[in-house]
């Protein structure tokens, strides 16, 4: 195309008009990547992996402490029936902390995810809290009155719960540990099982269509939305000379839509749409520069479309069409119950051998 500036004028202004088009459709194919990437980076797989964690995770977290009990007492047996057969001796520590030692790894496993686990459900309960308190504020700065959102809400989120703390006890430990000796009863997880995940759903890219943005009295916006006109007026795809205070507003608009923060992005909707922030003007731009600003958006839409696809197929986004079936989740439950019932019996069992053999060890040693 190097000799374009002597094709007939009008073929080259069809050139030029149809790169347009298409690069003003890649940009608002790339901005409804960008908020459905955003939506599930800061909201959807965050809730996701909560809810798996309150739902199915708290059960799997004391099914899977219990097999290590149960694998350790097994072990236990094993070490006192040796020593039984060389009519030797062996004290209860030495038993103990060798056992330790070869389930070390398997303990820092189930450690671990139990601290996750804990984890998002607390990150959680502290997002929607804070959430919560943003619309408060949004309706006392913006709405025209604060019914069902001033004041205290009996019943709203409540802070106060650490990640380590169960709210049933908020004592530090959990709740519903089964058998264990000392702090290890309050370790609960899986062990091997990482792959838990989450199924399909539409997320992201909210349509035109939804509440208006603008901040009209009384009527809060929808975040998302909200969000996608700032990012659609800022990122710097769209707004490439940027000056620094609208690459500042972009960052802060993105950490806001992160914490959940209405209040914060209707601030700097305020300001960008009433400073008229402009998008780049495409009708002075070369025919060169047109197919170069085409080839690097078609190159950050497949990049995006290939991020997205990794997201929707790893937990906790795999988990979403589980989670979305109360009949499947519940029967998961119950199978975990059913898991742990018959660990703690199998434990209660183990243990009552591992005393006979401990005394038989010790009646020979006499």
């Amino acid at each position: 195309m190097a000799g374009c500036g002597l094709m007939d004028e009008l073929v080259y202004l069809d050139l030029c008009g149809n790169l347009r088009e298409e690069i003003r459709k890649l940009r608002e194919e790339l901005m409804a990547l960008l908020g459905e990437r955003d939506d599930l980076r800061y909201h959807v797989c965050p809730e996701l992996e909560a809810r798996y964690a309150r739902e199915i995770g708290d059960y799997e977290n004391q099914a899977n402490y219990l097999l290590l009990k149960v694998r350790e007492l097994k072990r236990k047996i094993e070490i006192v029936r040796a020593a039984i057969n060389r009519e030797k001796t062996v004290s209860r520590e030495k038993m103990d902390g060798q056992v330790h030692r070869e389930y070390q790894r398997f303990h820092q496993k189930v450690d671990e995810e139990y601290r996750r686990s804990r984890q998002a459900q607390w990150e959680q309960r502290e997002r929607e809290r804070k959430q919560w308190e943003y619309e408060r504020q949004w309706q006392e700065q913006y709405g025209t009155g604060t019914a069902g959102m001033g004041g205290s809400r009996e019943g709203g989120p409540q802070a106060g719960e650490g990640p380590g703390q169960d709210p049933q006890r908020g004592d530090g430990t959990s709740g519903n540990t089964g058998t264990g000796e000392g702090a290890d009863g309050d370790i609960r997880k899986r062990i091997g099982t990482d792959n838990h995940s989450d199924g399909g759903g539409n997320v992201g890219g909210s349509s035109e269509k939804g509440a208006d943005a603008s901040g009209s009295q009384g009527k809060k916006p929808d975040i998302k939305e909200l969000y996608r006109k700032i990012v659609k007026k800022l990122h710097p795809d769209m707004n490439p000379n940027a000056t620094e205070r609208e690459k500042e507003l972009f960052n802060q608009a993105v950490q806001a839509y992160q914490d959940g923060n209405i209040v914060k992005l209707q601030e700097i909707y305020d300001e960008v749409f009433g400073g008229g922030v402009a998008e780049a003007d495409l009708k002075n731009v070369s025919y060169q520069d047109l197919l170069k600003m085409r080839d690097e958006l078609r190159a950050k839409v497949g990049n995006l479309k290939v991020q997205l696809d990794q997201v929707k197929k790893m937990f906790p986004y795999n988990m979403k069409e589980f989670l979305d079936q109360p009949e499947e989740v519940k029967k998961k439950q119950e199978e975990l119950q059913e898991t742990i019932r018959q660990e703690e019996e199998t434990i209660g069992k183990l243990t009552r051998i591992l005393q006979e053999e401990i005394g038989k060890m010790n009646a020979s040693a006499r």
